[in-house]
Formats: C-alpha cells, sequence, structure tokens
C-alpha cells in the first residue's frame, strides 16, 4: 500500500540496520539461518522520519483533520501522523461507505493542489461554563480530587468535572500520547508513586467516569484522535468499564483514523481493549490491518510491540500475518541494540518531541519485556508454524545472553534472564527447533539464578524440563 508514496519520495533507501546489525543477521546465531526477509521488508521504504515530525508537518497535519478534503467518489483525504512521513505531509484517502483507506491516490482524485472541495468538523456545542469548576486550574482541581468528597463540598458534581474534562480535550492539539504533555490537561488523573504502580486512588472515582463517559460519546468527533486514546487509557488504569463508550470510540477511531495515530495511542489503544475485556472485532481488524504495513511496523517502539503482543494474544485474536510481521519488526530492533544502551539508537529509531519541547528517545527493550512477548508466542503458538517467530525467538535469545553480559544493573531486575529463559524452556518444549537456544545458557546459570527469587529458579528448571533438559542443578 506504500508503493506509490514511496515512489514519490526522491531518496528512498533501506533504513534497516547498522553495520553490526547486518553482520549478526548475516552470521546467524544459535543455529537461526539468516535471511534476507527482514531487510526485504523494510528496504524501499522512504528515509525515516528524523525527529518524529516538524512543527509544520504538524500544522497540516492538525489542519488536515479539523478540514480533511472531499474527493469525488466520496474519498476524504488527511494526513498520516508524521512519525511516518520522511519530512513533508504525506496524505492518505478513506473512503467512508466501503470502509477503505487507500494509501496511493484514488483515481478520481484531484492531483493535491488542485481546487477540491473541504468537509470542515462543524463547532462544537459550547458548555455552559457556569460554576466554580470552570474558573479553576488543572493543578487546583487535581489538589481537590485528592481530598476525597472536596468537590461535593463545593456543590461540585461529576457532571460540572466530566464537562470541564471534555472541554479541556476538545481545545488542544497533540503531537504524542506521552504523560509529558497529558499531565497539565487530565485533572482526574492525580499522579501516582512509580514503585507503587497505579493504584486506584491516582484517579477520580467511578461516578466521575460513569459521567465522563457520558458526556464524551456524542462530543467524540470534536476531539482529536490522540486525546480519544488517552482519555480511554485513564478508563483502563481504574478498571471501569463503559462498554457504550468503548463501542463509540472503536467505532470513531476505526472510521478511518487510524493512521493519525502516533505509535504510542495506537498500541495503546489496543491495550485498553483488552485490559477493560471490551470486544471490538472491527477495531482489532482495523488496528492489526495498520500494523502491517511497513511503514507502521517501522516505527514502533519497544514497548509499542509489547503491548501489541499482549493485546492480540491474551485476546486471542487469530492473524498469523500480523504475528509475522512483529517479530520481523521486534527482530529489527534488537539486532540492532547495544544492550548496554538504555536507549533506542535514534539511527534506529527516530525520538519524539512534545508540545511542551521536550524529546524523548524510545526506551530499548528489557529482558522482562522480552519474556512477556515470549509467552505471547507461547500463547498463540506462534513459533511452531511460523519461521519468523522461530528466527525472533533466536533473537531475544542472543539479546538476552548479550545483556546479561553486558547491561547496567539499572536494566535489569532480580529474576528477569531466569523467568526468561523459562519461558523460553516451555516454547522450546512444544518446537523443538527452538531447543539449540537454550544450549548457551546452561554455561550462564550462575549469572542467571544470581540474585533471582525462589520461584524464578523453579519456573527455570520446568522450563529446562519442558524442553528435555532435566537434571539440571538450579541450586
Amino acid at each position: 500500500a506504500n508503493r506509490g508514496a514511496a515512489a514519490r519520495a526522491s531518496d528512498a533507501h533501506d533504513v534497516m540496520a547498522s553495520g553490526v546489525a547486518r553482520e549478526r543477521a548475516a552470521n546467524g546465531r544459535f543455529g537461526v539461518p539468516a535471511d534476507e526477509t527482514l531487510e526485504a521488508y523494510f528496504a524501499g521504504l522512504p528515509p525515516m522520519s528524523t525527529d518524529g515530525g516538524s512543527e509544520e508537518e504538524f500544522q497540516e497535519y492538525w489542519q488536515c483533520w479539523r478540514c480533511p478534503r472531499l474527493l469525488p467518489g466520496g474519498w476524504l483525504e488527511r494526513r498520516v501522523h508524521p512519525q511516518l512521513a520522511p519530512s513533508l505531509a504525506w496524505p492518505y484517502w478513506y473512503h467512508p461507505e466501503s470502509q477503505t483507506y487507500a494509501f496511493d491516490e484514488p483515481p478520481s482524485a484531484p492531483s493535491i493542489g488542485e481546487e477540491a472541495k473541504f468537509e470542515p468538523i462543524e463547532p462544537a456545542p459550547s458548555f455552559s461554563r457556569c460554576g466554580p469548576v470552570w474558573d479553576m486550574t488543572c493543578d487546583e482541581l487535581k489538589e481537590m480530587l485528592r481530598q476525597r468528597g472536596e468537590s461535593t463540598r463545593r456543590g461540585i458534581t461529576p457532571q460540572d468535572l466530566a464537562a470541564r474534562a471534555v472541554d479541556e480535550y476538545e481545545n488542544w492539539l497533540p503531537r504524542v500520547q506521552s504523560w509529558h504533555d497529558y499531565i497539565h490537561h487530565t485533572f482526574w488523573f492525580m499522579g501516582h508513586d512509580p514503585s507503587k504502580g497505579f493504584t486506584r486512588e491516582s484517579f477520580a472515582d467511578d461516578d466521575f467516569f460513569r459521567a465522563l463517559a457520558a458526556v464524551a460519546t456524542p462530543r467524540l468527533q470534536w476531539m482529536h484522535p490522540i486525546n480519544i486514546a488517552y482519555l480511554a487509557w485513564t478508563f483502563s488504569r481504574p478498571n471501569v468499564v463503559v462498554p457504550e463508550f468503548m463501542k463509540a470510540v472503536g467505532d470513531h477511531l476505526s472510521d478511518g483514523l487510524l493512521p493519525m495515530l502516533d505509535r504510542c495511542a495506537l498500541c495503546t489503544m489496543i491495550w485498553v481493549y483488552w485490559k477493560l475485556r471490551a470486544s471490538h472485532p472491527r477495531f482489532f481488524r482495523a488496528v492489526a490491518e495498520e500494523l502491517k504495513r511497513p511503514v507502521r511496523m517501522r516505527s514502533l517502539a519497544p514497548r509499542n510491540f509489547q503491548n501489541s503482543m499482549i493485546a492480540f494474544s491474551r485476546s486471542g485474536y487469530e492473524d498469523p500475518e500480523l504475528i509475522d510481521r512483529l517479530a520481523m519488526g521486534i527482530r529489527r530492533l534488537i539486532d540492532a541494540h547495544d544492550p548496554r544502551r538504555s536507549k533506542t539508537a535514534t539511527s534506529v529509531l527516530f525520538s519524539y518531541t512534545c508540545r511542551s519541547g521536550d524529546e524523548v528517545p524510545a526506551d530499548a527493550f528489557r529482558i522482562n519485556s522480552l519474556t512477556v512477548i515470549m509467552r505471547a508466542f507461547a500463547d498463540l503458538r506462534a513459533s511452531v508454524s511460523s519461521t519468523h517467530v522461530r528466527r525472533c525467538v533466536g533473537s531475544m535469545a542472543d539479546y538476552v545472553k548479550r545483556s546479561i553480559e553486558r547491561s547496567p544493573p539499572m536494566m535489569r531486575e532480580a529474576g528477569d534472564a531466569a523467568q526468561f529463559v523459562a519461558a523460553l524452556g516451555q516454547a522450546a518444549g512444544a518446537c523443538r527447533p527452538l531447543k539449540e537456544c537454550m544450549g548457551p545458557f546452561i554455561s550462564m546459570l550462575p549469572d542467571i539464578l544470581q540474585g533471582a527469587p525462589r520461584n524464578s529458579a523453579r519456573a527455570l528448571q520446568q522450563g529446562f524440563f519442558a524442553c528435555g533438559l532435566d537434571g539440571m542443578d538450579m541450586t
């Protein structure tokens, strides 16, 4: 689907990997045959964005969301998220009647510079803006919500807070889904202690979320798609399920808006549907198709792969082609990464820049995230049938071995390597060709078990047993 766009780029080139990654791919690891498929999959794409999008690109992108171009035949023209474009705003087209995307110009489309009709979004109905909630800053609202019962004492209802929340999200335009920006607009998320995770007390109460769903559902068209994604995420952490709201969100985003999402918003959304146990087959299919596009797959960061694998595997979504492509995307990153570094090299994957001006490089894979992905492959029984997944597992095993040897303590957690090798052993029990991936870890057992909790050591022993390497001493 991207060939026409690639042809328009004057400097298309292979951005797949550095020389180190090429050498590793050529030599193969753990007996996994070298192949040209991975490089061919990403070869020929236009140059990767160097900065995640310039201000000029975002201005055009926002304008085309507010006022899409209407072409003959009923096609709407918008712009993909600037992360996916090589330093210029790239159009895409959507046909609402047939629910069809196009990334080459439809035959009925005039040239981009020619006159065309536009379909501006109608102005949003105004809120009354009466009452104390409209006179308070987001920080003041957060402080009030931290004091349970204080809003009631002041005469502020959940409906008042919900209207203010929706108005906040309707009246600012995001670059990416990042807490660096959203923390200033999302007063119903009061912050959290990372050492404790996301506690229920970090969010407003259930009455607020039910009111928020009721106010937001009929007004989604006036909220930027990335804002909708973060809004939905705030429901997932306190686990407030409003089925009608989740159905409306999935319908709305599936209707031509997914290419406008940044990588975090897209993959967070599919995770949110899994977390809330909210079924939406059309949305899952639409996200899967968007992820399969090579230019989108190339843009994903490690956390995006992890969230996608969790969501699709634990929801029982079966799409072998999608899993193959996710496996190829994971390999692209881990084969090129030096495990001494906590961030992914910007030559391999661009940073993103927030509205605040903060530039945020992507976090690199940790061993624990690869364990999650390994278990997801196992849940899908993907390693049994897929050459791409088996090659990915070989690359993951190599990365973990290198991480054990070289990663700084801040990138490790107690028992992480033991849990990965245990998951690998379980997978090797179902897919015998993976057994040879276990071999190098036998000589590393003292390092793998150092500081590991007893349950991790027990899981490791079970992993060795599952693949026929029983009798290993885990003491």
